[in-house]
Order: C-alpha cells, then structure tokens, then sequence
C-alpha cells in the first residue's frame, strides 16, 4: 500500500456512486463468486478497477489501474467477505472490558425482593486516620447504593460488589469512609436504605465499573471516565 493511501477513500464502496467512464473489460470468479471486472476513474481523475460481484453487485476487490501502478500508488483491497455469514466465537472474559462482563445496567438493578440503585460516583471517601491521605498512589472513589425492597424483607450483601478498571484488575471495597456506610443488613418490606462503599483506586487508572455478583448473574455498571482529582479537588 503507497503512502499517500488517504487519497484512494474515494474508491471505497460508499464512494463508488461518484465513479465515471465504467467500462466492462471482463468477466472472472474471485473467491467463488461470479464478477464483473470493470475499470472507471475516481472523482479525482485516478483510474481504478473494480471487481462487481454478479450476485448482489457489491465491490469485492478494489485495485489502482494496471497502467497506472508505480511503487507510490498501488493497492489492493479484497472485500470478498463483506455480507458472508462466519462464525465466531465470545471471547474469553478476561480479554473483556469488565462492562461486559455480564448485564450493564443505569438504571435500578431487579434483584429478588426489590431493586439496587447505583448512583453518580465521588471522590473523597474521608478516609480519616485509617488511610495516609498524602498517599500519591492513588485516590478515593465512593460509590453510593440505594436498595429499595418490595413485599418481602431485602437482603443487603456489600460483599458482592467489586470495581474494576477496564483491564479487568479487582479493587475490594475498604473499610474506609463517613457514614452512610453500606452494611449487611436487612431491608424492612417496603422500605429503602441507603449506603456507600469506598474504594482506592490507582491514579493510572480512570475508566471503572462496578460488578456485581448477584444470585440471577453477573452485573455491571459504568462508573466513569472519571476526572482524576487535582489540587483543585
């Protein structure tokens, strides 16, 4: 592929339509597809040829003139694959952004018994005199809950959330923070609590998700593109 290949988007097959001078200059079967071979001239004037799939008359391959290569303006683009079913297989979740991981959700989670609520994330968890706040390794994430039960008691377990950066790197929750805490208790039917987990974050790291390891599955939410925190607060 030459180095000035910005030039040849104007033969892609969105871009076809403002071809000119299209002339037929054969017929052949490119990977077992019937084709038109056709040579035209791209809006800027560069001939081209085409390859036109016979069935459907999409573009399968895409190549500068033959009378015009030189070791500056050649290329070749094959597309035969373009609207052909494959398969394909889910990735393992470790090569998985953990937003991915199972159910995303930014709205009130369905738990059995009621919902789980997870709202706008902090920074700031006061951690007070059982974390070195002058600690430059890293930051302070407070995530709040709200868990709002319906006809029956709703069981509070804090335990079962995590935050991950998007590599997939676990960051437990820290017995750190000013109340409202999240705890394990129990939600009154038809009543709601609220609560927060605090989490230490390194500063390399700014895109987060909270997974949740629920009965019914995994499920996840998207803390941020977080502004990292400065002198400014």
């Amino acid at each position: 592929m030459g180095i000035d290949t910005y030039a040849w988007s104007a033969i892609l097959p969105s871009m076809l339509g403002q071809a000119t001078g299209g002339r037929v200059v054969g017929v052949e079967r490119l990977d077992g597809a019937k084709t038109w071979v056709i040579d035209a001239d791209m809006p800027g004037g560069q001939a081209f040829r085409v390859w036109l799939r016979q069935d459907d008359g999409y573009p399968v391959q895409l190549t500068s003139s033959p009378n015009q290569k030189t070791p500056y303006l050649d290329l070749k683009v094959n597309l035969s694959a373009f609207d052909r079913g494959i398969q394909i297989s889910v990735p393992p979740r470790n090569e998985l952004d953990p937003r991915y991981w199972g159910t995303e959700y930014n709205s009130p989670i369905p738990l059995d018994g009621g919902t789980v609520t997870i709202h706008a994330a902090m920074y700031d968890c006061n951690g007070g005199d059982r974390w070195d706040d002058s600690r430059s390794d890293g930051y302070f994430v407070l995530v709040p809950f709200t868990y709002t039960s319906g006809a029956k008691p709703l069981a509070i377990d804090p335990a079962v959330w995590t935050l991950y950066d998007t590599f997939g790197h676990p960051y437990p929750a820290q017995l750190l923070g000013s109340a409202p805490k999240l705890g394990a208790q129990q939600v009154p039917a038809g009543d709601s609590r609220s609560g927060d987990l605090c989490f230490v974050v390194p500063r390399s790291q700014d895109s987060l998700t909270i997974v949740g390891a629920l009965p019914g599955g995994l499920v996840t939410h998207f803390v941020g593109g977080l502004r990292m925190p400065d002198r400014s607060g």
